[in-house]
This record gives structure tokens, sequence and C-alpha cells, in this order.
């Protein structure tokens, strides 16, 4: 919709640098999401899926952080969980395929 397409290219003209700091003020005063949360959830569930994949085939959840984007994804979810900031039903379903904490 019409909408849709406006909070579209505000996204658009914010990462090119193209808004103004009143605009971007006026935005994020009203709660403005700068990335679309329906893409970040695609995103986190796309890379929940790989190791899942990655499990089945080794055995564990154990991605080498230098090894790949997985890895780094696998360090950024611990992070966030230390901090207080990876979702609850995240937390429960990397619990679930025997996710390592620590």
């Amino acid at each position: 919709g019409t909408l849709y397409n406006w909070c579209k290219t505000q996204r658009k003209n914010h990462k090119e640098g193209n808004l103004s700091e009143y605009q971007i003020n006026q935005l994020e005063g009203l709660g403005f999401k700068w990335a679309d949360q329906v893409s970040l959830d695609k995103l986190w569930d796309d890379k929940f899926s790989e190791l899942v994949a990655f499990k089945k085939q080794n055995g564990h959840c154990n991605v080498k952080i230098t090894s790949s984007k997985l890895g780094n994804w696998v360090d950024v979810q611990r992070t966030k969980k230390t901090r207080g900031k990876l979702a609850a039903g995240r937390i429960e379903r990397l619990n679930e395929i025997g996710f390592t904490w620590g």
C-alpha cells in the first residue's frame, strides 16, 4: 500500500543520507524503525535454519566465529543474550536445538 511505499522511501533516503537531522529526529520520535522488521525476522530465520543444517551435518552448534557469516551470527546471538537483547522466543528456539551459550 501507499504507507508501505512511503516507509520504504524513507528507509532508502536514510540509507543514502538524503534525510535531514530534523526529519530523522521526527521519524524516530514516532518510533519509526529504519529496518523493515519482516526482513530482519526472515534474515534471523534463515540463519537459524543454516545453524540447524550445520548441527545436522556436524552434530553440534559450535560454529567457528572466524569461519563464516554463520559463525559471526552465532557470536552475535550469544552477545545479545548476555546483554539481555535477545528475544525470549529466539532463546527458546536456540535452546531447543542444543545451542551452546558459553
